[in-house]
């Protein structure tokens, strides 16, 4: 897979996700799921479907499945609880290395301190929100982070299997 191949396939389900959640009036919260979602998932890793149409159909998904929740349900007490576990979990489990894209030991310690400061940038948000009084806004930016540490739960349990 090119470069190119890369760049579409990532770039699609942002586009779609954020033209959504314009159209049904979630721009912002769309925006505040996908940022941190994006940025720690690039450095931290995560499972990856065989197939490109597959993971542009399971990204969107996951992604517009959190915008449903963010839009219809009241902010759970324990979001804060999922944030600070998967926070912890992508912290030590990132990076993830891909079998079509093999880290060195070098990059392996820069993605990990890269993923950590997103992390823990994004917690800061959304922790600084929920004090602020914007919860909602708060929750998207945590569900971007959980999803992340979703995402690396398949992988997780696969090595752990070994």
């Amino acid at each position: 897979m090119s470069g190119a191949d890369f760049g579409q396939i990532s770039t699609v389900p942002l586009v779609i996700f954020l033209v959504i959640s314009g159209i049904i009036g979630m721009f912002p919260e769309g925006f505040l799921i996908i940022m941190p979602f994006m940025a720690i998932r690039k450095f931290g890793g995560g499972y990856h479907a065989k197939h490109a149409y597959i993971c542009m159909i399971m990204s969107t998904g996951l992604l517009a499945g959190c915008l449903y929740a963010v839009s219809h349900f009241s902010v759970s007490r324990l979001i804060p609880l999922f944030l600070l576990v998967s926070g912890i979990s992508i912290a030590i489990n990132s990076p993830i290395d891909h079998e079509n894209k093999r880290l060195t030991e070098q990059e392996k310690m820069r993605y990990q301190r890269t993923t950590i400061v997103l992390v823990l940038a994004a917690c800061f948000v959304s922790v600084v929100m929920n004090v602020m009084g914007y919860n909602r806004y708060s929750s998207c930016v945590a569900l971007g982070v959980i999803l992340t540490g979703v995402l690396q739960l398949p992988v997780i349990i696969r090595k752990i299997m070994r």
